[in-house]
């Protein structure tokens, strides 16, 4: 039930170059607050960080989609790594499409390291309410 008592998602940014359109600092930054008015301000035992990769001048993202990263047992956090497509428009809804997305991944990260301890309920209403 939202909102929930814990913060369990949160979202960064790589960026390839100082190239980035605002509008995509806009779109995540609506994100943000929009996470933030949904979640409680202490880190849950585990929670997961969904980090936007922009290609640019200097970097450019070689793969795409969405990724499961590296997990930190100490801190109880997972990184899922999300590719933003070159070609799509600046916008919330490509940024909440790709976060829905690295829920399906944390999911099946999830099930194959057999947790199933982890908030994915949790994780699921947070991504269907930044839809709504």
């Amino acid at each position: 039930m939202l909102p929930l008592e814990y913060e369990f998602l949160m979202i960064g940014s790589v960026d390839g170059g100082p190239d980035k359109d605002r509008r995509w600092r806009d779109a995540e930054r609506n994100l943000l607050l929009e996470l933030e008015s949904l979640q409680g301000q202490d880190e849950a035992p585990f929670w997961v960080n969904v980090v936007y990769h922009y290609s640019g001048e200097f970097l450019q993202n070689d793969w795409t989609g969405v990724r499961t990263g590296a997990y930190s047992k100490k801190q109880g956090r997972l990184m899922v790594q999300a590719a933003v497509p070159d070609d799509a428009e600046p916008s919330y809804a490509v940024l909440v499409d790709l976060l829905e997305r690295s829920v399906e991944a944390v999911e099946a990260w999830a099930e194959k390291k057999r947790r199933a301890d982890l908030p994915i309920q949790e994780l699921r209403e947070l991504a269907a309410a930044l839809v709504e």
